[in-house]
């Protein structure tokens, strides 16, 4: 048996020894072309795995690629967007500035009108301040003929009475003069006696009385510190059977008409808020005529009358002094 086996080895190294003369370079290069190259399995896996990143890889970049011009078109709609959105925004913040300039026009041309109505409405209630002339109060007596023949200085102590009196004139012709008269004077009292020649001209009563009302009125709103003191019209003497009166210059005038126009005065002076003296009854006689010892002719006064006249108007000036005094009393 040992020997068998030692010939079967000396066949097998013969054998290989012919197999290294027989065979060929190329026949072993083939072979080791045709073997495949033994991987282990890590190595193999790594390899997968790194193909696969690598596949993925290019699989973003080339969706990036291709999402490179949408996203540019997006940008490009968007800034186009943010552009056009500006734009308006700028228009309307111009229509914006233009419509609160043209509000606020509108806001200040409304305040000047409404500021210039307020100070109109002003005007026609509160009177205006008066430029004051004189340094010392002024009482100015205005009126017509009877106030014209007044000699002040006589029988007034006090030398700031001014006589603004035109013998003839009516109610209408006072209106005409307030300004010289009495506007540029801004007197501290008027005392006011007209309407005996309306009533000789057959001026209608009411409207001697509106005439006298609107005189005031004047005065209150061109002096509004002015005392108005409105003295009712003397009686007249038309008793034809004394001497001393003078028909034609009674004229047309009576006592009943008088008494009528006295009385639309007193209502007038109580509605404008001013001071009536009613002189009337202190001047007539018994007959209810103006005394003869009163009169030059039935109409103008004589020395008496004026100082019957200046008693009357001294006492209406002392009650209404009192009664300041009493006002500012209760004030304080």
């Amino acid at each position: 048996m040992a020997g068998k086996k030692h010939d079967d080895r000396e066949k097998v190294k013969q054998q290989d020894i012919a197999d290294i003369f027989t065979t060929s370079p190329n026949k072993d290069k083939k072979e080791k072309i045709k073997q495949p190259k033994k991987h282990n399995k890590k190595e193999h896996k790594k390899e997968q795995n790194k193909k696969e990143e690598n596949k993925e890889k290019h699989i973003k970049v080339a969706k990036k690629e291709e999402e490179k011009p949408v996203q540019q078109e997006k940008n490009e709609t968007m800034k186009e967007k943010i552009d056009k959105t500006l734009t308006t925004d700028t228009v309307t913040t111009k229509q914006l500035r233009i419509s609160i300039i043209i509000i606020l026009v509108i806001i200040i041309f409304a305040l000047i009108l409404i500021n210039s109505r307020i100070h109109r409405i002003e005007q026609m209630i509160k009177p205006t301040e008066p430029v004051t002339y004189y340094v010392n109060p002024k009482t100015i007596f205005f009126g017509d003929s009877i106030t014209s023949r007044y000699d002040l200085n006589k029988y007034f102590e006090n030398s700031n009475y001014i006589n603004k009196g035109i013998g003839g004139e009516k109610t209408k012709d006072l209106l005409g003069r307030m300004k010289e008269s009495i506007y540029d004077y801004n007197p501290q009292r008027v005392v006011l006696l007209i309407g005996t020649n309306d009533i000789n001209k057959d001026v209608p009563l009411d409207e001697i009385a509106s005439n006298i009302s609107l005189i005031i009125k004047k005065i209150q709103k061109n002096n509004s510190q002015t005392e108005i003191f409105v003295e009712s019209v003397l009686p007249v003497n038309g008793n034809g059977d004394h001497d001393k009166i003078d028909l034609d210059i009674v004229g047309n005038r009576n006592n009943k008409d008088i008494q009528k126009l006295n009385e639309m005065i007193r209502l007038v002076c109580e509605k404008t808020g001013v001071t009536y003296i009613d002189a009337y009854d202190e001047f007539t006689d018994k007959n209810g005529d103006l005394k003869v010892e009163y009169t030059v002719e039935g109409l103008h006064l004589s020395d008496a009358g004026y100082q019957q006249q200046t008693e009357v108007i001294n006492e209406a000036f002392r009650k209404a002094d009192e009664q300041k005094e009493a006002l500012k009393n209760s004030r304080n």
